[in-house]
């Protein structure tokens, strides 16, 4: 599709980009509002509205307020400000309530709807609100990283409406630089990493124009290091844990600091320094309080016992696994606990409990694809795969290939990641299926999501 005003041609659903000044068309943006395109479209547009082109931001405010209601902008009220920066913290606090009410307004409608509710409505100018909208998508970051760039871009819209003599200007540069951050937080989950880079490079800006709060600046450079670890730059991603560690340590937040050793565990853990992993994780142990994050110790249990299988110490690894799991059934994080029974079973298979590895299997890819979790049903399924194939099942590997289609129909699959999947499924079917094939096909689906 070339993006020029008033011109929609496409070739599938790839943008084809023919000037350096692309603009969506009327149709386009029109399906913009109706949440009518496919998500990779709805980014591209939304990410040219955040960057600032008036031409298509007023183009897209008149269809909106076209498709809207009489009275319904009314209906929101004008909105307040408090009267002087001295105020801002009282009323920030006071906002919130009406915050809850407002994110829900904001993401029951399709993202571009959404974002033309934040430009034309000044009830929804609220510093409470993208607070709540980057809480929301940093939540999001492991289960659902459409919904976290949705909200990271509602975020955005919010904080390039707020007055700047209500809440002051500094202030709204760092709460603008967070927003950008979690956004390229997300573009880097989902491997456009020159999209990501922009983001971040956005939020440096702000960040120069912003209070100086070292805060604000750790937190921005702590989602970085996924960028950098996603890039296998793991000399650069090591030296952005230790500059976010020194920043949590200079402000006293011993959690932060155990946070920043998890991220290096991760780091030292994808380029295979597994002793350096381990050390990196045991520390964060020292630092994390459960009473801010009750999930995140359990997570770095899940990888120092994934770290004793990877050291060759399996029959160790699954003495830990019944209190790893019990750990993820009380804290109620259904999601946690289905990852970490691949975990199991990998586990299992090295000290020679197929009929465990497979159960574990089996549970997690139903569990996955009944949440909806595309990528990880499909590495499931492949692990499955793979299982049945070492042990000479051919019959069994044909069925999980067959029942891959409930899979192949969720959306969230990457297009490189999906036509492998379907080379596997049709090599599997016909039993030309080869181990190196298979061996393949998971890297492959593994590499497109990798915090899968």
């Amino acid at each position: 599709m070339d993006r020029r005003c008033g011109d929609d041609r496409r070739e599938g659903q790839v943008l084809v980009l023919t000037a350096a000044d692309f603009h969506p068309s009327a149709h386009s943006l029109e399906g913009f509002l109706r949440g009518s395109l496919d998500a990779e479209l709805t980014r591209e547009i939304a990410m040219h509205l955040l960057e600032g082109c008036s031409q298509c931001q007023a183009r897209a405010l008149r269809r909106w307020e076209g498709t809207l209601e009489s009275g319904e902008a009314k209906s929101y009220g004008a909105g307040e400000q408090p009267e002087n920066v001295l105020d801002f913290a009282d009323f920030v606090e006071a906002e919130r309530n009406d915050s809850v009410e407002l994110l829900a307004e904001l993401t029951s409608r399709p993202l571009g709807a959404g974002m033309m509710l934040v430009v034309g409505l000044p009830s929804f100018h609220s510093w409470a609100l993208a607070e709540n909208l980057i809480d929301r998508a940093y939540d999001l970051r492991f289960d659902d990283v459409a919904g976290l760039i949705n909200h990271a871009c509602l975020a955005v819209a919010v904080c390039q409406q707020l007055d700047s003599e209500a809440y002051g200007r500094p202030a709204i540069h760092d709460l603008q630089a967070r927003a950008w951050s979690h956004l390229g937080n997300g573009f880097s989950i989902l491997a456009e990493f020159q999209t990501s880079e922009a983001c971040f490079a956005k939020a440096d800006q702000l960040l120069e124009l912003g209070t100086g709060d070292p805060l604000e600046l750790a937190m921005s450079l702590r989602l970085r290091v996924g960028l950098r670890l996603r890039q296998h730059r793991f000399a650069e991603g090591r030296r952005l844990c230790q500059a976010t560690r020194e920043l949590f340590d200079q402000v006293g937040d011993s959690h932060h600091v155990g946070e920043s050793w998890v991220l290096q565990g991760n780091v030292e853990h994808r380029a295979d320094m597994l002793k350096d992993a381990t050390a990196c994780f045991s520390k964060a142990l020292e630092c994390l309080d459960p009473r801010v994050d009750p999930h995140m110790p359990h997570v770095v249990r899940h990888n120092l016992v994934l770290l004793l299988h990877e050291s060759g110490q399996s029959d160790k690894a699954y003495a830990e696994v019944d209190e790893t799991l019990r750990g993820f059934r009380e804290l109620g994080d259904r999601q946690a606990y289905l990852k970490f029974k691949r975990v199991q079973a990998a586990i299992a298979a090295a000290i020679d409990l197929p009929h465990v590895a497979e159960q574990c299997l089996l549970e997690a890819r139903n569990g996955f694809i009944a949440t909806g979790m595309a990528a990880r049903a499909a590495i499931a399924a492949l692990e499955l795969a793979q299982l049945y194939l070492q042990h000479g099942n051919f019959a069994e590997t044909r069925r999980v290939a067959e029942q891959l289609l409930p899979i192949l129909q969720v959306r969230g699959l990457h297009e490189e990641a999906l036509a492998a999947l379907l080379v596997f499924r049709e090599a599997a079917i016909k039993e030309r299926l080869t181990s190196t094939l298979l061996d393949e096909t998971v890297k492959l689906v593994q590499k497109r999501h990798a915090d899968a």
